[in-house]
């Protein structure tokens, strides 16, 4: 019993100790004025931005949890993840090949289920997409990518 207490107190001094620790989620690089996809290229669906930018934009919002470590260490590391992997915030300023793969493997991920992930939607009723949202979305997408490449050939 005396071990069990004393087991208990250093979870506790851990607990409190692990609260100092937060991962800097600040964007690096913030993009040009014409480098959000949201603000560039029209016609996206409203969902787009409750299902996808907490994690892959620089306009993450964290929810009250997220303050709270462990769990907050996990949630912040996920954003940076998701933020390496496709930043919306700075989309269009990735070279062309670049760009328009992305878009498109949005729309794959999408159609086929993995985004948004399912630990994100069990906390966010907004980033639940019905059958009919992911192929808007994902067609959405498709239309980016076109459009995207368009912008490119027209600039060159």
């Amino acid at each position: 019993m005396k071990r069990l207490k004393w087991v208990l107190y250093i979870l506790a001094v851990l607990l409190v100790l692990i609260q100092f620790y937060r991962p800097d989620i600040t964007p690096r690089k913030t993009g040009t004025e014409t480098s959000d996809l949201l603000q560039t290229i029209p016609g996206a669906p409203s969902y787009l931005r409750g299902a996808c930018y907490d994690c892959h934009s620089n306009e993450s919002t964290l929810p009250w949890y997220a303050h709270v470590n462990p769990v907050g260490i996990f949630v912040r590391n996920h954003i940076l993840e998701g933020r390496k992997h496709l930043n919306f915030s700075v989309l269009l300023d990735y070279p062309t090949v670049k760009k328009v793969k992305k878009l498109n493997e949005c729309a794959e991920a999408v159609t086929e289920g993995f985004m948004p992930m399912k630990s994100y939607t069990w906390m966010h009723a907004d980033a639940r997409l019905t059958d009919e949202q992911r192929r808007e979305l994902s067609h959405w997408f498709e239309t980016a990518a076109a459009a995207a490449l368009a912008r490119d050939m027209n600039n060159q």
